[in-house]
């Protein structure tokens, strides 16, 4: 049974629960209503997350034209003397691919997930930094994409599927 099915499970569970104790017992309407909307939750987080997931992926692959502008026009050698732009980009359009296939199962890739997230945090500290440093040599850069990146690592980290217990590992 998979994750899916054992969240569908739980919610026939709870709604049969729920609805056959909720005219008896006052407290038990009162749990049953907590649980359903837990069950309710957890299956609103997963369908956030596949969201994020596949409008992430499409951004990263969406990179792939200033890659290309940048590389059929020589910009990053002639105009930017800058060789680790194109480099940097390349990472992405990959990445948002593999996000793409992780948003049909979201807990079947969770370390790509969480590599993602960590990878946005340490970013956007890098990014924090330079920032910092342009500006106290009076450079002024904007902090804007310090932000992004932050809100998509956080972002990522919250809705992250949980860590599968050992039992349904091997099942």
């Amino acid at each position: 049974m998979d994750r899916q099915e054992s969240r569908r499970a739980l919610v026939l569970i709870v709604s049969t629960v729920y609805f056959s104790y909720a005219t008896a017992l006052p407290s038990a309407f009162r749990v049953g209503l907590v649980i359903c909307y837990v069950a309710e939750a957890l299956l609103k987080r997963e369908r956030v997350l596949q969201a994020v997931l596949v409008i992430l992926g499409l951004l990263f692959i969406g990179l792939i034209y200033p890659l290309y502008a940048d590389l059929r026009h020589s910009s990053w050698l002639l105009e930017m003397h800058n060789e680790t732009e194109p480099m940097f980009l390349s990472f992405f359009i990959p990445l948002g691919i593999f996000l793409l296939l992780a948003a049909r199962n979201p807990s079947e890739h969770r370390s790509l997930i969480a590599f993602t997230a960590w990878w946005n945090l340490a970013h956007a500290s890098v990014m924090l930094i330079e920032t910092i440093q342009a500006w106290k040599h009076g450079v002024r850069r904007d902090f804007t994409d310090v932000i992004i990146t932050a809100v998509i690592g956080c972002v990522l980290l919250l809705l992250a599927p949980a860590k599968r217990s050992s039992s349904t590992v091997g099942s």
